[in-house]
């Protein structure tokens, strides 16, 4: 639930709130039509602290911002290339350091949300050594994409990847991938904001016209398992971070994995026809969402997929394969062509399910 006003009704609205289950809360340092003042937020974690609540902040330095916004916007620098250069991660950094100072004055625990550079680490690695409790999400699109896409001449390619914060450089997604193997990252959640290339083309001429956002609540689980697990980069077993991210304990995740792999086992494996394999690896990733997440997030993505179908023919007809196939057939055609040594690659899906 998103605090963008504070007055006394807001404050004992927070109560009926917490009442009703609700007990963490998302503020704004950035976004004129979301945010509140300084002394406004510091008054609701105030609140929340009383409530045994909690506030999820996104942190960016908005006057900083609009200047150089304005700054960019005069010089006529208007592509998807200035989005990056105006919200740079300094600013993102200092906004994380004054929001721990307020949250130390008012005593009370934060979240730092979708946290994206190695200089916004410093400060929350700094704030802990004061004692404080600090938690940290970041988001599948900082750890595996860097801002080199702005500076793609084809703005749809570039204006697809605008969001707040922007993405960052290789050193800052390298120090994400060592804080989430250290144990300093506590979630790694999508911030799933979704629009249409139509919607992204509003900003054709104007880089602040550009909505900001990227999808990912579909595929959160199968990139941290591809990109994550897969390719050694974390051991979420050892680290008990899978359950943070796919809401399933990684028991569950070891017991399906080692059904199936145990009934390839007793199969030979044999040569699969190339449109055979690709239906196989579609079904496969939407039966590693089910086992990962239950009936959280994406699973439920995937069974109204399944159900109700998207509106585009093209996927919808793959759906309609998909549905008449049945979980033994799936297992039965991957143990047709699976080694033991893949079946983690193409059960997690480095493409996308659908």
């Amino acid at each position: 639930m998103t605090i963008d006003d504070w007055n006394e009704d807001i404050s004992k609205e927070l109560a009926e709130m917490m009442e009703q289950g609700i007990s963490s809360f998302k503020m704004y340092m950035t976004y004129p039509a979301m945010m509140i003042p300084e002394g406004d937020l510091y008054r609701a974690l105030l609140r929340l602290k009383a409530l045994n609540g909690v506030a999820g902040v996104h942190c960016e330095n908005d006057g900083v911002i609009r200047v150089l916004t304005a700054e960019a916007k005069a010089a006529g620098r208007l592509a998807p290339w200035s989005h990056p250069r105006t919200r740079p991660a300094p600013l993102e950094a200092e906004a994380v350091g004054h929001l721990l100072r307020l949250a130390q004055l008012a005593d009370v625990p934060v979240i730092i949300v979708h946290l994206s550079s190695r200089e916004s680490l410093e400060e929350v690695r700094a704030a802990r050594r004061r004692g404080q409790t600090v938690y940290v999400e970041t988001c599948p699109h900082y750890l595996l994409l860097e801002d080199g896409v702005y500076d793609n001449p084809d703005f749809m390619e570039a204006a697809k990847f605008v969001c707040a914060p922007p993405l960052r450089k290789r050193e800052d997604r390298e120090a994400l991938w060592e804080a989430l193997r250290g144990g300093e990252i506590d979630t790694v959640a999508t911030d799933h904001c979704s629009f249409t290339a139509a919607q992204k083309r509003a900003g054709r001429y104007d880089f602040t016209r550009i909505p900001g956002g990227l999808p990912g609540v579909e595929h959160r689980g199968v990139l941290l398992y591809t990109y994550g697990v897969a390719a050694a980069m974390v051991n979420f077993e050892r680290e008990g971070y899978f359950a943070v991210a796919t809401q399933v304990g990684s028991a569950v995740t070891r017991d399906a994995l080692a059904a199936i792999d145990e009934q390839i086992a007793r199969l030979a494996c044999e040569p699969m026809p190339e449109e055979e394999l690709a239906l196989v690896k579609n079904i496969m990733a939407g039966e590693m969402m089910r086992i990962l997440d239950g009936p959280f997030g994406i699973a439920d993505v995937t069974i109204e997929n399944l159900l109700c179908g998207t509106g585009n023919e093209a996927v919808d007809e793959n759906l309609r394969r998909i549905r008449a196939v049945t979980p033994d057939e799936v297992r039965r055609l991957a143990a047709r062509y699976l080694g033991r040594g893949e079946l983690v690659t193409v059960v997690a899906g480095a493409e996308s399910p659908w």
